[in-house]
């Protein structure tokens, strides 16, 4: 189990806060993951961070109470010695979230990942991740022009 919360303000002392609550259980070679954030953005920098493009006026943007909450959870099984297979889900539902035409709306952000790691040593491995996102109303700016996107990567990685 575990908690925590972390506050940010900016220089007109407009304050962002977060906070969140997660647990953890194994069970032979599974592990069950679950959790939930909640955050409250007065400072715009959540919406400017997320559209990932020019928002006209962000001092339009501070003090909306923009509110994010996100349930999210997964599992991870250990299929044999150098095998891991996970999967997750997380979801965000915003409101008072700024839109391409600078409103502020509520919207909702799923995404689930897919993830498959074999260790070919101690230092390093190969794996392979597949997610799927898919957005509705305020967040709609993350993906602009479309409804949901699919992202593949595969690769190696090497521990130090």
């Amino acid at each position: 189990m575990g908690a925590g919360t972390q506050q940010a303000r900016d220089n007109s002392n407009n304050r962002q806060a977060l906070y969140h609550v997660d647990a953890a259980y194994a069970s032979g070679s599974m592990k069950f993951y679950a959790g939930y954030m909640h955050s409250q953005d007065n400072t715009g920098l959540v919406d400017v961070l997320l559209a990932e493009q020019p928002i006209s006026d962000i001092g339009n943007l501070k003090s909306t109470n923009r509110i994010d909450d996100g349930p999210f959870g997964g599992i991870a099984w250990r299929v044999t010695a150098p095998l891991l297979v996970s999967g997750a889900f997380y979801s965000d539902h915003m409101r008072n979230a700024a839109t391409t035409s600078n409103m502020l709306g509520s919207g909702t952000r799923y995404t689930f990942v897919a993830l498959v790691e074999y260790s070919l040593s101690k230092r390093s491995e190969v794996y392979c991740t597949v997610d799927f996102n898919r957005v509705n109303g305020a967040a709609t700016v993350e993906l602009p022009g479309r409804s949901n996107q699919t992202g593949v990567a595969i690769g190696m990685r090497s521990f130090f």
